[in-house]
């Protein structure tokens, strides 16, 4: 299969509803698949990933452009990153099986098509460049109002440029100080820069972040095969620390190719002629891709196990995962400095709810299996079907204490949610959070009530009803104070 990788930059990164929107146009053609998008608030800007054929690909960013388009006005925008339109950047990247002459001829089709429907005025920029000057997109940013588009003329009034291309991978780096000098960071990026004779293929630029009341050294790297990333993070330490200043943490925005991140370490270790096979991810990442449709193949046969106990961990697994992804975006808001300890600790512990409940998934199975491996023991005697009565009364025990487990692990994840701390964006998600988690326990509960109509244990059986009722108040109680703060948000 060919495909393409296009990476648009959308001058909005404050309003999620209006990156939905866009996100939503640009699926919408068949064969496209959104692999990320990353919204920064300081800069106002958001990365969309997404791949395609040559025969869609241009289609999807088109929807894209459109929609942004309609939906975001440069007049009103405000934000620490350079930008020329409401769709800053659309670059095409060879991903599998395509050249760069391919990703050329559909940067082309686009620019006529945006520019001939849009009315947006397009400058093409890298590999599908018409003109030298154009070749730069720095070089564009700084002489727009001398340069003339490739297609168009004046700007859109609202929706201003857009940029398209046809280039190797970008890696969107960026570097953190522990400083509010925006003119130490501005020497840094300065120093660094292969224009200004510093690192090769690296471009850089200084910003001050308003929410974390620090400054950024913010990088494209086009070319990580000329430097690493280890080699700029280390180079970019070195001159802060000139300064008697720290790096607080690095980032990279968007998606980065896994040899990027090969070549840093092989690097930083000196590791004489590593490859990738030596890698053991890189022998099982087909089968890793592939885990949760064996999965929920094995669900889907008309076989015992894996069973509802089992949808209910995965139930509660995803939520626990999502709670992590909120608390994760939370954790950059600006009324959460003062919290950041907090918020990670209960991340981390939400993290290890969200293992165990995997874990789960295959107990369940497993103590089901069991249960039904007992039921084919021999009972010929006395003495063997007294062992029968003690191993099957065992084995439904552990039936019930595992599905028991998802739902008391389940409920953690209600009771750690830290509404009052999260971002807005996030409330739908914190819903439905509250709404998997729910599932989960009354999937689990039915799972229990299931096995226990097998058992004579009535100290057991009162104890654990006792129990269920217990997690189904707690479930009830939480699930509502929750819902309550997630329909402050909504509409």
């Amino acid at each position: 299969m060919k495909l393409i990788e296009c990476v648009p930059n959308f001058s909005e990164g404050r309003n999620k509803e209006i990156i939905e929107q866009i996100l939503s146009c640009i699926a919408s053609v068949d064969g496209v698949y959104v692999l990320h998008y990353d919204m920064d608030s300081d800069h106002n800007r958001t990365v969309v990933t997404f791949l395609g054929t040559p025969e869609n690909i241009a289609e999807a960013a088109f929807k894209g452009i459109a929609k942004a388009k309609d939906l975001i006005n440069l007049n009103h925008h405000c934000g620490e990153h350079p930008r020329l339109g409401v769709t800053d950047v659309c670059p095409f990247i060879p991903y599998c099986n395509v050249s760069m002459d391919e990703c050329i001829a559909v940067a082309h089709t686009l620019a006529k098509k945006v520019h001939q429907e849009l009315d947006i005025p397009i400058f093409l920029y890298e590999e599908a460049a018409i003109t030298a000057q154009h070749k730069n997109l720095a070089d564009i940013r700084l002489q727009k109002q001398i340069l003339t588009p490739d297609f168009g003329k004046k700007p859109h009034p609202t929706a201003g440029y857009t940029c398209i291309s046809a280039r190797f991978f970008l890696i969107a780096y960026n570097i953190n100080l522990k400083t509010q000098d925006i003119g130490i960071a501005k020497k840094i990026a300065k120093t660094i820069r292969e224009k200004n004779d510093g690192l090769k293929a690296v471009k850089a630029l200084a910003f001050f972040l308003q929410e974390r009341n620090c400054v950024q050294v913010s990088m494209n790297l086009v070319d990580y095969r000329e430097t690493s990333l280890i080699k700029i993070f280390k180079e970019v330490q070195r001159q802060a620390k000139e300064s008697e200043i720290n790096i607080i943490d690095s980032e990279v925005v968007g998606l980065i190719p896994q040899d990027a991140l090969r070549r840093s370490i092989v690097e930083e270790l000196k590791l004489d002629s590593f490859v990738n096979d030596k890698i053991i991810e890189h022998k099982l990442q087909s089968l890793e891709s592939y885990h949760l449709n064996v999965f929920l193949d094995k669900l889907s046969e008309a076989t015992p196990t894996p069973g509802g106990g089992s949808c209910a961990a995965l139930t509660g697994a995803t939520a626990a995962a999502l709670a992590v992804m909120i608390i994760g975006i939370s954790m950059r808001k600006k009324k959460n400095r003062t919290h950041l300890e907090s918020l990670f600790n209960t991340r981390a512990e939400l993290k290890k709810i969200q293992s165990h409940l995997a874990k789960l998934i295959e107990e369940d199975g497993a103590a089901y299996k069991g249960y039904l491996g007992i039921k084919k023991m021999p009972r010929e005697t006395d003495y063997q079907e007294k062992k029968y009565q003690e191993a099957l009364d065992s084995a439904l025990i552990k039936c019930v204490l595992v599905p028991l487990d998802i739902a008391i692990t389940s409920l953690k994840v209600l009771k750690l949610l830290p509404t009052n701390r999260l971002s807005k964006t996030t409330m739908s998600d914190a819903g439905i959070i509250s709404v998997q988690i729910s599932a989960a326990i009354q999937g689990s509960i039915l799972t229990i009530r299931g096995n226990l109509a097998f058992l004579n244990d009535e100290t057991f059986l009162q104890q654990v009803r006792k129990e269920m009722s217990d997690i189904h108040t707690q479930q009830q109680n939480l699930s509502q104070n929750i819902m309550a703060e997630v329909e402050k948000y909504i509409c």
